[in-house]
């Protein structure tokens, strides 16, 4: 994946739960939350996603967005310091858009 749609990208999902944050709205539900490795399995396991991007938030925390191209589910999913991850969003429908640099969704 070229850099700029990987920067796009990251810019979408990091903008998307920064809002979602500010609302108040995202909530880590304890059930939606495990250890990384455990809840990446499920992931891969259940669903046949795999990470298309990642980035890392002022706090330490890491963000991620999980998806399989073929059947178009996705999942957001946020990392804490102490290794334990929350499953923020998922759906159905995911697209990767090759969109050049600097051009708006």
């Amino acid at each position: 994946m070229p850099v700029n749609t990987q920067k796009i990208m990251l810019a979408f999902t990091i903008g998307f739960v920064a809002i979602m944050l500010t609302l108040k709205t995202v909530h880590a539900n304890p059930a939606n939350c495990a250890k990384r490795g455990e809840l990446l399995t499920k992931l891969n396991e259940r669903f046949g996603e795999s990470r298309q991007t990642t980035g890392l938030t002022p706090n330490g925390q890491v963000i991620e967005t999980y998806a399989h191209p073929r059947t178009g589910t996705w999942t957001i999913i946020l990392t804490l310091p102490n290794g334990i991850s929350c499953m923020l969003a998922s759906g159905k429908a995911y697209e990767h858009i090759n969109a050049p640099a600097g051009q708006g969704v």
